[in-house]
């Protein structure tokens, strides 16, 4: 009569055994935060002109003589990423003589006889102002022998990119002396006045 004894000792082991086997108990489910970052390094602001500007010779004469506009835009592109604004201006410095009578008895037409002669269309290809009215404003009609504002984007706008176009005017001297004559503008950007 061992065998009965046996088979219950084995069938108590199985059992056993598998109830081991059963599930686990987990702990309830959790999940994690982590934080994200990001950062935006800021860029230049720039402004630049489009080109050399070139008038056409006048024919020397006892009055005052006007050359024909030079139509010519400047290009601001803000990436500073601050919305700071600025103010571009433009300055020219004195025409001197490079060749002719106008080299050798030095020559000289102030910067005074160029001027920012009219405005036309702003352009944005970028920025705070597409499709919206622009806070980009451009400055008077003015002599440029001392710094005049270009175009200005007051605190709040001006990231973007933005191109104005512009004329520039010439008046000669009466009694000018003949020859080439050539000087430099120069444009400046600047935080908002």
């Amino acid at each position: 009569m061992m065998k009965p004894i046996r088979m219950a000792v084995a069938l108590s082991a199985a059992a056993m055994l598998l109830g081991g086997l059963a599930a686990p108990a987990f702990a309830a489910d959790t999940g994690s935060n982590v934080a994200a970052t990001a950062g935006i390094t800021a860029g230049d602001r720039t402004a630049n002109l489009a080109g050399p500007i070139a008038f056409q010779a006048v024919s020397a004469d006892h009055n005052i003589q006007s050359a024909t506009d030079q139509l010519t835009s400047i290009e601001v592109n803000d990436l500073s990423a601050s919305n700071a604004g600025w103010n571009v201006t433009v300055v020219s410095s004195a025409l001197v003589g490079t060749s002719g009578p106008a080299l050798s008895l030095h020559g000289t037409i102030a910067g005074n006889n160029l001027s920012v002669a009219s405005y036309g269309a702003l352009a944005v290809a970028s920025g705070d102002t597409v499709g919206v009215t622009t806070n980009i404003v451009p400055g008077s009609p003015a002599t440029i022998g001392t710094p005049i504002t270009l175009l200005k984007a007051p605190v709040g706008y001006g990231v973007g990119d933005y191109t104005q176009a512009f004329n520039v005017g010439l008046s000669m001297p009466a009694d000018s002396l003949a020859g080439d004559y050539a000087g430099t503008l120069t444009v400046t950007i600047a935080p908002p006045s």
